[in-house]
C-alpha cells in the first residue's frame, strides 16, 4: 500500500502529512513509523514537522496516537527538544483569526450552535484547539486542514469532514488535490468508491 498521494498540487511536506495521518487513523502505526523513517531519507523533513504533526493529531486520534508518535520521534531523533518558540498572543485573539480563516463568515454561526451543545464549547474551541494548537508554529494551516480532513474521512465523520474541507480550499489546497487524497481513503479505508470525491466536488461548488 502506498500512502503518498502523488498529486502536482501538494508539496512533499503535504503529502507526507496525508500518508502519515492516513495509517495512524487506519491504526497501521507501524507502516506510519516506517513512512516518517523513509521521510528522513527522502526529503530530509524535520523533526519539528513530526512532532506538530503528532501534538495536532491529539485533536483527532487521542493523546495515547500523540504520546506513542512523541516517543518514536525521540527515538529517531534523540532527546533534544526542537520545539519553536511563538509571539506571546492571547490565545482566544490567535484561535478566534484562526477559527475565522477556517470557517469564514459561519464562524458565529459555528460557535452559536457550539454553544447549544454545552456552554463550555466556545471558550475551549477557540481558546484550546485552535489558540493552542491549532496556534502552533512549524505546521501550516494547510497541512492541519489536510491532516483533519483525512483522520475525518477515514472515521466517517462526514459533517465535521464537509467544515474541513472547505477550510483545506481556503487554506489553499487545490480541490483537484482533495479529490486524490479522497480516492485514496476511499481504496484504502472501505469507503464508498466516489462518495468522498463527490463530496470534495460539492463542497468546492458551494466554495466558487
Amino acid at each position: 500500500m502506498n500512502p503518498l498521494p502523488s498529486t502536482r498540487y501538494l508539496t512533499s511536506r503535504q503529502r507526507y502529512c496525508v500518508g502519515i495521518t492516513l495509517l495512524l487513523s487506519l491504526g497501521k502505526r507501524k507502516s506510519a513509523k516506517n513512512l516518517i523513517r523513509r521521510s528522513r531519507k527522502r526529503v530530509r523533513l524535520p523533526r519539528f514537522f513530526f512532532d506538530e504533526l503528532f501534538i495536532h493529531l491529539s485533536l483527532l486520534l487521542g493523546f495515547p496516537t500523540m504520546l506513542d508518535g512523541l516517543e518514536f520521534t525521540t527515538l529517531l531523533f534523540g532527546i533534544k527538544n526542537n520545539s519553536i518558540s511563538r509571539k506571546k498572543i492571547p490565545n482566544e485573539k490567535r484561535g478566534f483569526h484562526l477559527l475565522r480563516r477556517v470557517y469564514g463568515n459561519q464562524t458565529e454561526r459555528l460557535l452559536n450552535n457550539l454553544g447549544l451543545l454545552h456552554s463550555e464549547l466556545p471558550t475551549w474551541i477557540v481558546k484550546d484547539v485552535y489558540g493552542k494548537v491549532f496556534g502552533r508554529k512549524g505546521f501550516s494551516l494547510s497541512e492541519r486542514e489536510l491532516a483533519n480532513a483525512v483522520a475525518l474521512a477515514v472515521q466517517g465523520l462526514d459533517r465535521q469532514l464537509y467544515s474541513h474541507i472547505r477550510g483545506s480550499l481556503r487554506a489553499g489546497i487545490h480541490p483537484e488535490a482533495l479529490k486524490e487524497v479522497m480516492q485514496l481513503i476511499e481504496k484504502t479505508s472501505g469507503r464508498s468508491k466516489g462518495s468522498l470525491v463527490e463530496l470534495v466536488d460539492e463542497v468546492a461548488e458551494a466554495f466558487r
